[in-house]
């Protein structure tokens, strides 16, 4: 009788629908997950005690967070968070989306972000005629350049007068890469979760979740 005892016992944590209700590994990174499952990184470590610092409960609570939600979780922030910039597509006010397809959106550029080129731009280099759509949105100048733009369309003098060139710093980021474009720190290869818990809070202070960190479709939210 010993065979039939034994087979589902000796590998219980192996299971992959025993780990992927608290995980979501589907939802984080949907075209990752078949061959790279980086949540599942740490199933043998003792996922409660990492819990407090990945914050899986609080940055994916069900991937659609409620604005009461965004506001408790999110609320280190140093502006308010967009929730209509973060809201997919289908799920948009025609309104919206009128003023979205006026500064060049369409589906895909808004579910996927940092696609549409207007984003690579800091307030200052939008045009008077997309300011009013982009006021519209609930992006406001420091809004916009921290949540759309990240302030990537700055110099590394601007980051320095702007106040937040020591995130930038703490991701590995120097004037050198930054303005003369000679390489890259290695988390700007990294996943959220591979980041430490001090370079996670710098991504927070430039204004970063998990998701538009790691570069996920809001239609996965």
């Amino acid at each position: 009788l010993a065979p039939t005892l034994k087979p589902t016992t000796n590998h219980p944590t192996l299971n992959p629908t025993s780990l992927a209700p608290s995980l979501k590994s589907t939802t984080i990174h949907p075209s990752l997950a078949p061959t790279l499952k980086p949540t599942t990184l740490h199933p043998t470590l003792n996922p409660t005690s990492l819990a407090p610092t990945l914050k899986p409960t609080t940055l994916y609570p069900t991937l659609s967070p409620t604005e009461d939600a965004v506001v408790a979780d999110y609320s280190n922030f140093p502006y308010p968070y967009p929730q209509t910039r973060y809201t997919q597509w289908t799920e948009l006010e025609n309104d919206v989306k009128t003023n979205a397809k006026n500064l060049g959106y369409n589906r895909n550029l808004w579910d996927n972000l940092e696609l549409l080129e207007l984003e690579a731009f800091p307030y200052d280099d939008l045009t008077a005629e997309e300011i009013p759509d982009v006021l519209a949105l609930g992006l406001d100048e420091d809004v916009w350049n921290c949540f759309i733009n990240h302030y990537n369309g700055y110099y590394w003098d601007d980051l320095v007068e702007e106040g937040v060139v020591e995130y930038y710093e703490i991701l590995g980021w120097t004037e050198r890469m930054w303005d003369d474009e000679v390489g890259t720190p290695d988390t700007d290869d990294f996943y959220w979760y591979e980041l430490s818990a001090e370079e996670q809070e710098a991504a927070n202070s430039l204004c970063f979740i998990a998701n538009s960190w790691d570069w996920v479709s809001l239609a996965d939210w």
